[in-house]
């Protein structure tokens, strides 16, 4: 019961996080499933919810998506070897230095991709495939196959190109899918995750906190200016990093 709670709480906060910014459930979620489980464990439980909410918000807003296709693509290939990478080194690499190297990277895409940002478009102008494109999305799916957060250096990359508000939700989401059954069936394939009835239990609650999440975080987004949603997204990439360095410094 009380990994329901726990899970279910994390996942309602991260999935009103993500909803309003397009990422952040991975950021509650992940350091709870950490604690509870073994990394393969942890990686799989997080990613499965993190993809129920991403499909959850491409269904919800079917009819007004603002996806960026090249740009998609050009995020997506390159994540291929990140994923087998981050699977490698899963099962290789004690989870404590996994987390402190995960906000080393992503506080060194902070620092060097805000020099670049413009201000998201008004338009919602296409931004297309960009090479910088290949080492965010290289590093988001090592990222997100070790530690179960590759969103920031994806939306970090998606930020410096001028990407509007939705567009970087709804292209995030569609990356995020992709990008998780990759990562769940090659964690899955390398890892041999052992699967518990507490692992059970730990889903269930995460599957339930998404879609009220994502209720309540539509009814936030509603009432979200342009500059209120740049702060948001800055401050949940760099609050993911810290926290995930802080926790794997706690484990050492």
């Amino acid at each position: 019961m009380t990994a329901i709670v726990v899970t279910l709480l994390a996942s309602l906060l991260g999935s009103i996080a993500q909803t309003t910014v397009g990422f952040g459930i991975a950021l509650f979620l992940s350091p709870v499933m950490f604690l509870l489980f073994d990394p393969e464990e942890a990686v799989l439980c997080t990613l499965t919810a993190a993809t129920a909410l991403s499909v959850l918000v491409l269904v919800g807003e079917r009819g007004r998506l603002a996806l960026d296709r090249p740009a998609s693509l050009g995020l997506l290939i390159p994540m291929v070897p990140g994923v087998l990478l981050g699977a490698a080194l899963l099962g290789l690499i004690d989870k404590a230095y996994l987390q402190i190297a995960v906000g080393i990277v992503v506080l060194g895409f902070v620092a060097a991709q805000e020099r670049a940002r413009r201000r998201p478009g008004r338009g919602g102008r296409a931004f297309g495939f960009r090479p910088a494109a290949v080492p965010s999305g290289f590093v988001a799916g090592a990222l997100n196959a070790s530690v179960s957060t590759g969103g920031p250096p994806v939306a970090i990359w998606l930020r410096s190109v001028g990407a509007s508000p939705n567009q970087m939700r709804h292209t995030l989401a569609v990356v995020f899918v992709a990008m998780n059954l990759l990562t769940i069936a090659v964690v899955a394939a390398l890892d041999s995750p052992q699967i518990s009835g507490e692992w059970g239990r730990a889903l269930t609650g995460a599957m339930i906190g998404v879609p009220v999440g994502y209720a309540v975080g539509g009814r936030v987004l509603d009432r979200i200016d342009r500059e209120t949603f740049e702060r948001f997204v800055a401050i949940a990439i760099v609050a993911i990093a810290l926290l995930s360095a802080a926790n794997g410094l706690s484990r050492l």
